[in-house]
């Protein structure tokens, strides 16, 4: 298992929140969580977050990639490292994340044992 870390998870679907926490809290991290991409700024602002797993779409005033590019536009938050998490996998949406400023991209649903990878990956990355 790794050191815990603080991870904020935003998703507007509360099923995918829950199933999210739990497998994290499970490997000893920290959860925050909100359900959508407004509310997901403010914790993670709020919340001294290591590590943001963010839902590309979202309904509302943020998608994911807006959440991304507020926080990445706020020089307070350059060590936040950014997964963006989304049901489809199409290429174009990987390119989207990059340009987004995201670290890495997983699919839904979820592979956890690839999630811990990518939390192990993304926390080295300097």
């Amino acid at each position: 298992m790794t050191d815990p870390v603080r991870i904020a998870v935003v998703d507007d679907d509360a099923a995918a929140r829950r199933m999210m926490r739990r497998a994290l809290e499970r490997r000893g991290h920290v959860v925050l969580d909100a359900a959508d991409g407004r509310s997901g700024v403010d914790v993670v602002t709020a919340g001294n977050v290591q590590l943001l797993l963010v839902d590309m779409r979202m309904p509302g005033e943020l998608s994911g990639l807006g959440v991304v590019a507020e926080l990445r536009a706020n020089p307070d938050l350059a060590a936040l490292r950014i997964v963006m998490v989304s049901a489809s996998a199409r290429s174009e949406l990987l390119g989207e994340g990059e340009l987004a400023g995201c670290d890495a991209f997983l699919t839904k649903p979820v592979d956890f044992d690839e999630l811990d990878a990518t939390i192990r990956d993304v926390l080295a990355t300097p």
